[in-house]
Order: structure tokens, then C-alpha cells, then sequence
């Protein structure tokens, strides 16, 4: 028999009091996508239920000089519409697009995707190419942990059972895309996914990038190696990204056979889509909606 006991906390001070309280036997819902499965499943089970939904001051987007910050319980259906992020972030912006189906996007938290740490969430890899920094808040005070220490392994973040996710913060990249594999439009799961954030000169020579992929084990990576490799790069053509991006990439990912995404999905098929998705997602992020990537799709 399953039991719980649920605690709706309308302030950050009251939300850390239960944490403080409830430790290990507690956990937060806010969107609660996720909450019915896994209670179903049996992994959660005589615990307390902290209602954060209605914690206003973890809500909404905002731009500050050139830095962006998202409260966490902002939903992925405001980050599909925000401006802010369209212009400042739009690899985010376009994973939010991606998400599920409108009704989940309407619910869904970007820090429950987060603080779940699916391999498969779609917000991870567009906030690990964006170097974006999260506050995680307790009775004892806040600290800051840069995304790429945030995530430990599947459904295991840096967060103690007495913390909260409070924001998200990183600066504005307006060169950057989000590109996603999935069986179908609505509702899929992704069986690969890449954030690329990136700067080029005027020759398509890139100078910088930042590479991060989903779903390429068992957590969300950023990919250093192919980073390196692709410095110096002409991002226009295949036969110069051949080399550093389809093998460089595949010393920073370790992409597993899942059988939930079906038998057919192997790792080394993964690989593949990944070093395809991060060089359309490349060419989307320093190019835009050009003819170089429609007639590669077409």
C-alpha cells in the first residue's frame, strides 16, 4: 500500500523548513509530470509530498545587462515563449519546443527536468553548453554550483536532500541551437540530443564553441574533446568537420542500448545521430535557418 503525506509550502523559507524537517523522506513536486510515475512504479513510496508550485519568487525570466536568469519553477511553456530567451538563448528556447506536448510544457518545471536528471531531458544539454550556473537554496543559505558538477547520474544531482533548486543564471548566447532525435514530433523521448553553442568569424572559421549532448550515457555531457578539435574548423564544409567531430566526439560520450527507446537504438548508433545533430546544430547556431543546412535535411 502506498502512503504519503503532502505539505504545500508557499515561500522558499517555508519550502527549506519542510526539507529541513522531512530530509531524505521528502520529495518536491511542482510541475508533477513525473510524480504519478513513479509512484506507480514503486520507487516512491511513504513519503511527504512538498507542494513548491506556488512559490511565485521562483517563478519567471529575466535579462540583466547580458545575463540571463530563470527561476526554477518557471514552466517549459514560458521558456517556449519567452523573447528574452528566443533572442539571448535559443538553444534552450528551442528545446522548450521540443518538450513533450503543450500540456505537459504547461506543467512541466525547468527545474524538476533538472533536479529529475533524466538522461533524456531535453533542458540539460542546451544548460551545459550555455556554462549556466544554478543556486540551490537551504535553511543554512544558498550556494552555487556550475552546471557541469550539477549532474551525477541518472535521477542523482549535487543537491543534498535538505536543498532546492532556486535559478539558473549564464550569460547571453545568442549563437547556439538545440537539435533532438525522436520517433515522433509530440511526445517523444529523445534517442539523441545535442546543444551547441558556438562563434565563427566571417570566414565560418569557428573560434569558440561549446558542444554538450543528451542522452549520451548516463547523464547529459559536455563533449571537451570535440570542442578542442573543432577550434580552427571550416564549419562549412564536411569534409573539415568529418574528422574532429564524427571521431573526437566519440571519446566524450559512452551511449548505451536502452531498451525503453526500443532494441534497435544501439550505442553505436547513438553516436551516429550525435555527431550528425551537433554538426546541424553547429551550422544552425552560427548560420541561422540557411540553405547549407535545408539542403543537407532535404
Amino acid at each position: 500500500m502506498k502512503d504519503f503525506k503532502l505539505v504545500t509550502a508557499k515561500t522558499v523559507d517555508e519550502a527549506v523548513e519542510a526539507l529541513a524537517k522531512y530530509g531524505d523522506k521528502c520529495k518536491l513536486i511542482a510541475g508533477g509530470t513525473d510524480a504519478m510515475l513513479m509512484i506507480r512504479d514503486g520507487k516512491w513510496n511513504n513519503l511527504t509530498l512538498i507542494n513548491i508550485r506556488d512559490i511565485e519568487e521562483l517563478r519567471g525570466i529575466k535579462l540583466e545587462g547580458d545575463t540571463v536568469t530563470i527561476g526554477a519553477l518557471t514552466r517549459l511553456s514560458d521558456i517556449e515563449h519567452s523573447d528574452v530567451l528566443k533572442e539571448h538563448a535559443p538553444c534552450l528556447w528551442g528545446a522548450a519546443q521540443l518538450f513533450a506536448d503543450p500540456t505537459n510544457r504547461h506543467s512541466a518545471t525547468i527545474g524538476g527536468n533538472v533536479g529529475r536528471c533524466n538522461t533524456v531531458g531535453d533542458t540539460l544539454p542546451s544548460l551545459l553548453c550555455l556554462d549556466a550556473v544554478v543556486t540551490i537554496v537551504s535553511k543554512e543559505g544558498e550556494r552555487e554550483v556550475p552546471m557541469s558538477e550539477m549532474l551525477l547520474g541518472p535521477g542523482k544531482t549535487a543537491c543534498e536532500p535538505n536543498e532546492m533548486i532556486a535559478k539558473f543564471t549564464f550569460k547571453s548566447q545568442p549563437n547556439s541551437a538545440y537539435m533532438k532525435f525522436g520517433r515522433r514530433k509530440s511526445m517523444a523521448l529523445s534517442m539523441a540530443g545535442s546543444a551547441v553553442s558556438i562563434k565563427v568569424d566571417d570566414k565560418g572559421i569557428v573560434e569558440d564553441i561549446r558542444i554538450a549532448a543528451g542522452n549520451a550515457g548516463p547523464k547529459a555531457v559536455r563533449c571537451y574533446n570535440a570542442e578542442k578539435a573543432m577550434i580552427g574548423v571550416d564549419l562549412k564544409s564536411d569534409k573539415a568537420i568529418e574528422e574532429p567531430l564524427y571521431k573526437v566526439i566519440q571519446d566524450d560520450i559512452a551511449p548505451r542500448k536502452k531498451p525503453r527507446l526500443g532494441n534497435w537504438i544501439s550505442g553505436e548508433y547513438r553516436r551516429e545521430l550525435i555527431s550528425v545533430l551537433t554538426k546541424r546544430a553547429a551550422r544552425k547556431a552560427a548560420f541561422g535557418e540557411c540553405m547549407l543546412c535545408k539542403q543537407e535535411e532535404a
